[in-house]
């Protein structure tokens, strides 16, 4: 017996893995490149975290760790 999720599923693909891919690949790419902003930014953040914790700690060892980024409008 079929759950009623699966019983009916007007969007599920029915065609070649490999036709999917390509219809569907510029907005797999568009999501990579999002997720990767979105790791730098959290990467960044971590760095700089831990420069004001090392700051704290001792202002003359923590001199310039802090990193800027810059945004493109």
């Amino acid at each position: 017996m079929e759950s009623s999720a699966t019983a009916w599923e007007p969007n599920r693909w029915k065609g070649p893995k490999s036709t999917w891919r390509t219809h569907t690949e510029e907005d797999r790419l568009l999501w990579q490149s999002m997720k990767k902003i979105e790791d730098q930014d959290l990467s960044v953040h971590l760095y700089n975290a831990f420069a004001l914790k090392r700051q704290a700690q001792n202002p003359a060892t923590a001199q310039n760790l802090v990193v800027k980024t810059v945004r493109n409008p």
